[in-house]
Formats: C-alpha cells, sequence, structure tokens
C-alpha cells in the first residue's frame, strides 16, 4: 500500500509476480480495496486476471486458499509430450501427482510423477492416469479441506466447478497453515479471545473481543458468590471455610479446563456426532463427580 501510495506501482507488482499465487492472492485480501486495483496493475494481464479470480473467493474456501500455479496434462498425450511439459513448465517441489484434463477441460485423473518416469515413453497417459479422484468444491469450507487431507493422506487435490472443470490446486503445505490457524483460534476462542486477535491487534480489537466474555464469566462467577453468601454465618462460626474456598475453586478451574481441552479437540478432529453429545456430557459429569469426591475426601 505504501508503493502504491508512493506512485511505485510497478516495482509492487514486481515484488507480486515472485510471490505463489496463492500467497499473493491472501496478501490482495488483505490490502484496501483502492490499493488493490493499483497492485493488479502493475502485472501482466493473465497474472491480473489469474488474481482477480483467486481473490473472488472467499478466504475460508477451498478456493481461496488454491493456488493457480499448477502443470496440467492432457489426457491424449504421450508420455514423451507430458515429461517434456513437466521439463519446460518446472514442477514445485511440493507436487508429487499431476491433475488430467480431457478435451471438454474438465478433470479426467491425476497421474504421478513416478508413474511419468518409469513407463515407456509413446504410451498415453489416459492410459496410466487414475481416473478415481477425488475432488474439492470451491466453496468447501477451509477446515473441511483440511479434514479431507488428514482422512485420505493426500499431498494434492483439485478444485473443480459444478461441471468438474478444473479450477486450481490445494497443496499439503497450506493444508499445515490452515491447520496452525484453526488450532490457533480454536485456543484462544477456548479462552474467551478473539479467534483473529494478534500479538499486536489494535487495542480497541482486542478489548471488543475479551470483554463480552469476561462479562459472562462475572455473571456467573456472580451466581456462585451469592450462593456463598447463603452460609455466611456458617463461614463466621468455621474460618477454615473461607480458607478452602480458593482450594475449590482452583480445583473446579483446573477440572473444566481438562474436560474443555479433551472436548475442543475431539470437535476439532470431528470425532463428536450429535447424537453423541449427551453420552458425553454424561461421561464428563461422571468423571468430575468422582474427581471431586476423591478430592473433597483427601
Amino acid at each position: 500500500e505504501n508503493l502504491v501510495d508512493e506512485g511505485e506501482v510497478a516495482y509492487a507488482g514486481k515484488l507480486i509476480s515472485l510471490m505463489a499465487s496463492d500467497d499473493a492472492a491472501n496478501m490482495l485480501r488483505g490490502t484496501d480495496a483502492k490499493h488493490q486495483e493499483g497492485l493488479l496493475a502493475g502485472l501482466p494481464g493473465s497474472q491480473a486476471n489469474k488474481l482477480r479470480r483467486l481473490i473472488g473467493y472467499p478466504k475460508e474456501s477451498a478456493g481461496g486458499i488454491m493456488t493457480s500455479d499448477f502443470i496440467v496434462l492432457r489426457d491424449d498425450m504421450t508420455l514423451a509430450q507430458a515429461t517434456d511439459v513437466v521439463r519446460r513448465q518446472n514442477v514445485p517441489d511440493e507436487i508429487h501427482y499431476l491433475p488430467v484434463i480431457d478435451h471438454d477441460e474438465r478433470l479426467a485423473g491425476i497421474v504421478s510423477l513416478r508413474t511419468l518416469l518409469i513407463s515407456k515413453p509413446e504410451q498415453r497417459v489416459a492410459d496410466l492416469m487414475d481416473r478415481d479422484v477425488d475432488t474439492l468444491p470451491s466453496n468447501m469450507d477451509r477446515e473441511e479441506v483440511a479434514r479431507a487431507f488428514d482422512r485420505y493422506d493426500y499431498t494434492m487435490m483439485p478444485v473443480v466447478d459444478p461441471l468438474r472443470r478444473l479450477l486450481g490446486v490445494v497443496t499439503f503445505d497450506d493444508i499445515i497453515d490452515i491447520i496452525r490457524r484453526e488450532q490457533t483460534e480454536d485456543g484462544q476462542k477456548a479462552v474467551g479471545a478473539g479467534a483473529e486477535e494478534a500479538v499486536y491487534s489494535p487495542l480497541g480489537e482486542k478489548i471488543k473481543s475479551r470483554f463480552p466474555w469476561l462479562l459472562v464469566n462475572l455473571c456467573t462467577s456472580t451466581v456462585a458468590a451469592v450462593v456463598v453468601l447463603q452460609f455466611e454465618d456458617l463461614i463466621t462460626e468455621l474460618a477454615i471455610l473461607a480458607v478452602l474456598m480458593p482450594v475449590i475453586a482452583n480445583q473446579a478451574g483446573n477440572a473444566g479446563q481438562q474436560s474443555l481441552a479433551v472436548t475442543l479437540r475431539g470437535i476439532v478432529l470431528d470425532q463428536i456426532r450429535h447424537s453423541r453429545v449427551w453420552p458425553l456430557i454424561m461421561r464428563e459429569a461422571v468423571v468430575g463427580l468422582f474427581n471431586g469426591l476423591v478430592g473433597g475426601l483427601l
């Protein structure tokens, strides 16, 4: 944004052109709308159009994290022709499979680099490709995308439109970034901080994301305080009870954090089904009662 404001649009465009398309799209999404066109204007027409298409997808979707920097083969190619395409276009290190399209630009299958190396040059890609390919719709949520990669141990998955036309690919390195972000968001939300809050977020954003949950906590804590108040006379007679109250509160908070940590991980890994919510609550309640009774006796 500073470069655009200073008239260095061409230099800013050059920097963007050196980035991977998915990273460049992420950066452009984070800039003001008035700067986006200025930055895109400094790019070659084809690359600018490609990035315009990418930033048009929601950030949290498969389309929003896919890259358009990939090599695509045609099913009517011979392996010699396909190998020549791979040599000329320079396959990224993280790519081990290449998507294959038919004459209608629809995804027909995928073929591994290993297959291209060990098979005979005169063989056709269509005869060696894997036609049973799992794909991602462009509107799939990024958490679902991460689960698909985890479920099938993929290193790359194609993104297609409703007509099965190839739009881009998602690679495992992007999935690692997603998992890190989701874990950070879940961890921060678990303690009442904002999902998107960072160390140097503006003060207003920090207060806005944290204070509502502190207000909820204040209300629930007040309920506990009212209960304690009913036993004021007893506490006056037995001073040891006042000493034990912080211990009980600490134990209760720790028990809650243990239950929260395990349950939250189950939600993140999609292990919890709607039909099993109440049995899960009962199980955690039994564990809490047992630990409370034993701890109380000690």
